[in-house]
């Protein structure tokens, strides 16, 4: 754009007939015919024995004749979105072709800003080793070798320790546990709104699979859906998947509650996926958890006495399922050696 003295671009829009019409070239006819006759643009096909039929079962475009006003009210209304935001100049002919030139100078980009106060659009960029790196004997192959995550890194991550790799209080309570379920429970500790009362139950989700979520989430839950922010739904081997505990499933913690408040509604609980065998699981699965942490180390901590006790509570007054009343053997069975066959 010689006036503006900036770069632009210049594309193709119509050609001049002999009555001085203008005919748009493919690419402006297709959006016209968009913006004209939405449903005459995808009434494209036609049966391979039409007469307007080519070999290939598709009839040609339909020739448009639009007037000079027209061309321009809709190139001024269609370019912008066409271009990316270039909008036009000025209209030239050549010779037949009738052609918009655009400036793009109101398009917005990202750019860096220099110490000069300039903007600059995709600088080049340098990589300098930090300052503390440039004295040390051990730059080269620091440069060579493959970065890998560590289990310090993770531990960091997880803020399991301070940066002098003291163990922080929720270090301490994961180390309490097997893989990730103590960070479950250091999560929902450090929640001082998480109720204790409802934390109990929802520990059974921790062990829960995936049989009682049903339709919903898996990993939903308020236990899931707190690890979840609280770990950057991080994947972590054996640990974490996308930040809950890796055998993580909602839904236990609401059938072991209505287990433990009425024994009697087990069987009306169970479902084509959910079955007597699962709730039993996760009865027994639940108790052996609360049994953990019964037996954990005490924590100078409110909160984690308060589970612990709510857990003791729990293992005392309930029953596991595998505490079953077996007939006597019969005295064929009690024999040794097995029955003797005649």
């Amino acid at each position: 754009l010689r006036a503006k003295g900036i770069y632009g671009r210049e594309i193709p829009l119509a050609t001049v007939t002999a009555d001085q019409q203008f005919t748009p070239v493919k690419w402006f006819r297709k959006i016209l015919r968009e913006r004209l006759s939405p449903v005459a643009a995808v009434d494209d096909r036609r049966k391979p024995d039409s007469s307007h039929a080519n070999h290939r079962g598709y009839r040609p475009l339909l020739q448009m004749q639009v007037s000079r006003a027209e061309l321009e009210e809709h190139a001024h209304a269609a370019i912008p979105a066409a271009t990316g935001g270039g909008g036009i100049d000025e209209m030239v002919t050549r010779g037949h072709t009738i052609s918009a030139r655009l400036d793009f100078s109101a398009v917005q980009v990202s750019a860096v800003v220099d110490s000069h106060g300039q903007a600059l659009e995709a600088p080049p960029e340098r990589e300098a080793v930090p300052l503390v790196c440039r004295g040390c004997d051990q730059l080269e192959r620091d440069r060579t070798v493959q970065i890998t995550a560590s289990p310090a890194y993770a531990w960091r991550r997880l803020r399991l320790v301070e940066e002098d790799g003291t163990p922080t209080r929720r270090g301490v309570v994961f180390s309490f546990f097997q893989a990730g379920e103590g960070l479950a429970v250091a999560a929902a500790l450090e929640d001082e709104t998480y109720p204790i009362d409802d934390l109990v139950f929802d520990l059974a989700n921790i062990r829960g699979g995936p049989r009682f979520a049903g339709e919903d989430a898996p990993m939903g839950g308020r236990l899931g859906i707190l690890c979840q922010r609280v770990y950057d739904r991080a994947d972590y081997p054996d640990y974490l998947e996308m930040g809950t505990p890796v055998h993580y499933g909602s839904g236990a913690s609401e059938v072991i509650r209505e287990v433990i408040a009425n024994p009697g509604m087990r069987y009306r609980l169970t479902t084509d996926a959910l079955r007597s065998g699962d709730i039993e699981r996760a009865l027994m699965e639940w108790r052996s958890l609360l049994r953990h942490i019964v037996h954990a180390p005490d924590l100078g901590w409110a909160r984690w006495r308060e589970l612990k006790a709510a857990a003791r509570h729990f293992v005392e007054t309930t029953t596991s399922p595998a505490l079953l009343d077996f007939p006597p053997l019969l005295a064929a069975q009690q024999r040794r050696g097995g029955i003797a066959f005649s």
